[in-house]
């Protein structure tokens, strides 16, 4: 709940840095004031309301929900598995380790899709069900909604790692 309602307050924050880095990549457009946070949420506010900063909220809670169900679910049973199969003791760092990065492997899997949804969503301007339909038509199907897999596993898993291996809870970034 804490990380559902952490994404939720800091949904003005993603979405600006969303639009900056959508303005950023696009070439030949009329682009955002992209030098400044603070001129691109003026922009959004102005354009479509102080609700506008808050697109792609819902996408970003069920993603928290979804990234802290699945590394819960998954870590005990990973670390179980690794020290069963290595045979190491179970407060062995390495252990750990292994368990983190399974864990993390997995939420990224669970939460791809929500990230692309949210991002489409932000910089398209439109409803999660449209945004969820623009990814699957884009993107071929099924496999558009992994295309930030790649690079959000690299940024989850050792942030994982790093949280269950000094005892924090999950992290719900």
């Amino acid at each position: 709940a804490a990380g559902a309602g952490a994404a939720l307050v800091g949904s003005p924050i993603d979405t600006v840095r969303t639009v900056q880095q959508s303005v950023m990549r696009r070439a030949g457009t009329q682009p955002l004031p992209a030098g400044s946070a603070f001129g691109v949420a003026t922009q959004l506010v102005r354009d479509g309301g102080v609700r506008s900063l808050w697109t792609g909220a819902g996408a970003a809670v069920t993603r928290c929900a979804v990234l802290t169900a699945s590394q819960c679910a998954t870590y005990d049973r990973a670390k179980l598995l690794t020290v069963g199969f290595a045979g190491w003791a179970d407060t062995d760092v390495r252990a750990h380790l292994a368990a983190s990065m399974l864990s993390g492997v997995v939420s990224t899997t669970a939460t791809a899709p929500l990230d692309n949804i949210k991002t489409v969503q932000i910089v398209s301007k439109c409803g999660a069900l449209q945004a969820a339909r623009l990814v699957w038509s884009g993107g071929g199907g099924v496999k558009g909604f992994y295309g930030v897999a790649s690079t959000s596993g690299s940024r989850r898993t050792p942030s994982s790692c790093f949280a269950r291996s000094s005892g924090c809870a999950p992290d719900s970034a």
